[in-house]
């Protein structure tokens, strides 16, 4: 927090966990009036770390506007998913689009075991 580069936009995870002798990527993030997305260089990250260190990323986006949880092994978003989509108002940026079925726990409920998430 004592530069401005710890601001920049990267598509490195924002923290890494130990659990049960394995390593995680977590990405945290959160979206609103219903956009919710992962933008693509994120994705491509996480594949990149999956086949190269065999580590799994996961990202856990809250949607403000509804109030629910979404969970997303991010490695494992395919190339050809319909959600890809550009959003304009990311000046043209392409990104996962978070469908419905993401969305697995609500704010105001107790939230799932985080190892457990790996191996829904």
């Amino acid at each position: 927090m004592e530069n401005i580069d710890t601001f920049k936009r990267t598509p490195k995870a924002d923290l890494e966990i130990f659990m049960n002798k394995q390593k995680f990527r977590l990405e945290i993030q959160s979206g609103f009036q219903g956009i919710n997305d992962i933008k693509q260089h994120k994705v491509l990250e996480a594949r990149k770390i999956k086949k190269e260190e065999d580590i799994s990323s996961l990202v856990i986006h809250f949607d403000l506007f509804n109030g629910q949880v979404a969970f997303i092994k991010i490695a494992e978003i395919s190339e050809d998913s319909v959600n890809w989509i550009t959003r304009q108002q990311m000046e043209g940026q392409t990104v996962f689009n978070i469908d419905q079925n993401y969305f697995m726990w609500k704010l105001t409920e107790t939230p799932p075991k985080f190892y457990d998430l790996f191996f829904l």
